[in-house]
Formats: C-alpha cells, sequence, structure tokens
C-alpha cells in the first residue's frame, strides 16, 4: 500500500467506490439506477454516461440494461 498522502488518496478513492458500489446494490429501478449514474458522472467532471448490458447488439431483449444519456 502506498504511503504518505498517497496512502490518504487511496483510501479515500476506496470510500468512494465502497458508497457508489452500495448505492448501485440498493437502487429498484431503471429509474435509480440512472439518476445514480448521472450523480456520479457529474461528480467524476463527464457530461455523459453509458451502462448498456446485453447479449446481441441485433436484437433488444426486454430485460436488457441499456440507460444512456
Amino acid at each position: 500500500m502506498p504511503s504518505g498522502p498517497t496512502r490518504s488518496a487511496f483510501r479515500l478513492c476506496l470510500s468512494v467506490t465502497h458508497s457508489v458500489i452500495d448505492a448501485l446494490r440498493a437502487t429498484t429501478s431503471p429509474e435509480s439506477l440512472a439518476a445514480l449514474v448521472n450523480d456520479v458522472t457529474v461528480e467524476l467532471g463527464f457530461r455523459h454516461f453509458a451502462l448498456i448490458h446485453h447479449d446481441d447488439l441485433r436484437m433488444s431483449p426486454p430485460d436488457r440494461v441499456h440507460i444512456k444519456d
């Protein structure tokens, strides 16, 4: 593990990551997932996001996650 200020930054990064993972696990709808991903995107300083999970690009099954901004 890094030492000094780098160690503090590393621990902060792990803490933030843990919080995001907990929040992701707590989402219960596509709308709450989109809101969370949007909040993280803004916090990281990005303008847009895409969160896509699929098996086949030619089809759009109803249970596929496909959230983008």
